[in-house]
């Protein structure tokens, strides 16, 4: 999976697109980093109909007490489910905003609620662990 991040800007959207549509030729998935800031927008969404939505923290942080947090993630998830995306929250810090974003229907996550950034003799050895990453990410079962 290779991420279209905020700071990536694009001027030449027929290479952009020519780009994606190279790389999903090859079995790459197409994610949009930082949805709802900077160029994670709605034309992004429409130019590169990415597979995965990446919800900002800022919009995910608070959200079990802010309903127009609520609304603006009830939005993305809508959105993506209409493109066939996936959605990832990003920023997933309390099991308040846990069981919300649950309650919205996001099924996926990251954040220090599921751990801190390691180095990577620590990383090579969770790795090794029984569970797969993927499992790690994922709001089911947490």
């Amino acid at each position: 999976m290779i991420e279209l991040v905020e700071q990536s800007s694009y001027f030449d959207t027929s290479r952009l697109l020519e780009a994606i549509r190279q790389l999903r030729f090859l079995g790459v998935r197409i994610a949009l980093d930082d949805v709802g800031l900077g160029n994670g927008n709605y034309r992004t969404m429409l130019d590169a109909r990415p597979d995965c939505l990446k919800i900002d923290r800022y919009f995910v942080a608070g959200c079990a007490t802010d309903r127009y947090r609520r609304s603006i993630i009830a939005s993305i998830q809508a959105i993506a489910g209409d493109f066939g995306a996936t959605v990832i929250a990003e920023g997933v810090e309390t099991e308040e905003d846990l069981e919300t974003l649950r309650g919205l229907g996001v099924t996926r996550g990251q954040g220090f609620l599921f751990g801190r950034p390691a180095a990577r003799p620590a990383l090579q050895r969770f790795a090794l662990a029984p569970l797969p990453l993927a499992d790690h990410n994922s709001l089911e079962g947490v």
